[in-house]
């Protein structure tokens, strides 16, 4: 739900703002610093670069696809990236 109202938002001129950002997760501890995180030249808008970069990042076998076992992985080293190594936050990726 939350990323197709990202996809929503970045229809209309190709970015997301933080606000919109915020919109899609709904207030939570993580939209914020997960948003700098994936804002990789901190202009304060994700662009298509950004979330390029992402992407590469996360397609660990280079099938072009991300499939839910590196969507984890890419989203468990975001939380450690962001709040170290004790993120339990309630955030469990399906563990």
């Amino acid at each position: 739900m939350a990323l197709r109202k990202l996809w929503n938002a970045s229809q209309t001129d190709g970015n997301v703002t933080l606000e919109e950002f915020k919109t899609a997760f709904g207030y939570h501890e993580i939209y914020q610093p997960m948003f700098h995180h994936l804002d990789h030249n901190a202009d304060g808008v994700l662009e298509t670069s950004d979330m390029v970069k992402e992407f590469l990042v996360s397609d660990i076998n280079d099938d072009d696809q991300i499939d839910m076992k590196e969507f984890e992985t890419f989203y468990h080293e975001v939380l450690n990236h962001i709040f170290g190594n004790n993120h339990c936050h309630g955030h469990h990726g399906g563990k």
